[in-house]
């Protein structure tokens, strides 16, 4: 496998991971905003780990777990 072969394919890789991540994170605020924090919680969760640069799910995240009662992991990162 060449050099350029291998960039190739990493590139696609982490173009996938960023289209996931942001319908992860498109449905989670979605969830959120019906009221189904559940939902949105686990979605959330998985956009952040898919993409830990993407701050909007990681806001949507704490205010979702600010609303599901667990203040403690929300107020680091609102507190930024």
């Amino acid at each position: 496998m060449t050099q350029v072969t291998k960039a190739l394919l990493l590139f696609l890789c982490a173009a996938v991971c960023c289209v996931e991540a942001g319908t992860l994170r498109t449905e989670g605020i979605a969830d959120f905003q019906a009221g189904r924090y559940s939902e949105a919680l686990a979605k959330l969760q998985n956009a952040v780990k898919t993409d830990p640069a993407d701050h909007l799910a990681a806001r949507f995240l704490a205010l979702t777990q600010a609303a599901k009662g667990d203040c403690k992991s929300a107020l680091p990162v609102l507190a930024k």
